[in-house]
């Protein structure tokens, strides 16, 4: 079976909760879920996805802390977060501190901590 490297579902008319399932895409690099009308909490499983180098879910109507297991994914390298409803603290992991722009995390009115 190939191996999917990319999914770029960006400025589709998605809506409701990102899918369980899509966790379970581990060596995936890229995931691309921005500006679509995604609800919800992201996944707390989401540092099953490994592989993931970019992430993003900018422009929805995501809510919810960021998960702790993100910190995980030790390959992130873009991280866009922006425009959604999440709320707590960014997590403070060595991880996290390399996404030191707080343009990532923009218009999350319930987020705090650094770099915001």
């Amino acid at each position: 079976m190939p191996t999917v490297n990319l999914i770029d579902l960006s400025s589709n008319n998605l809506w409701g909760e990102i899918p369980d399932g899509t966790t379970d895409l581990s060596t995936l690099g890229t995931l691309n879920l921005s500006q679509t009308y995604l609800t919800g909490k992201i996944p707390e499983n989401i540092g099953a996805m490994q592989g993931l180098e970019i992430f993003d879910l900018s422009c929805n109507h995501l809510s919810g802390p960021i998960p702790p297991s993100m910190s995980s994914i030790t390959s992130l390298s873009h991280l866009n977060l922006s425009h959604n409803l999440l709320s707590g603290p960014i997590p403070t992991t060595i991880q996290f501190s390399t996404f030191n722009d707080p343009s990532i995390y923009e218009a999350n009115l319930g987020l705090c901590g650094l770099p915001l």
